[in-house]
């Protein structure tokens, strides 16, 4: 192996080991609250509720 090989090795493990490091830098998006979660279900579900019954059809899961 000569050394122009060597070069192009060494330079490439620098470039991949640079962007695992970078990969692991990132920070961890913010937890959302339950509530949040239960609140948008809802406002989902009821949205849901109203445009079947304007249509006459029972909601989905439910039975008629």
């Amino acid at each position: 192996m000569d050394r122009s090989e060597r070069l192009i090795g060494l330079l490439v493990t620098a470039v991949i080991l640079g962007s695992l490091s970078l990969v692991g830098c990132a920070d961890a998006p913010p937890p959302v609250p339950q509530k949040d979660i239960r609140s948008h279900a809802d406002q989902f579900n009821e949205k849901m509720k109203q445009e079947e019954g304007e249509k006459g059809q029972p909601p989905h899961g439910m039975m008629p």
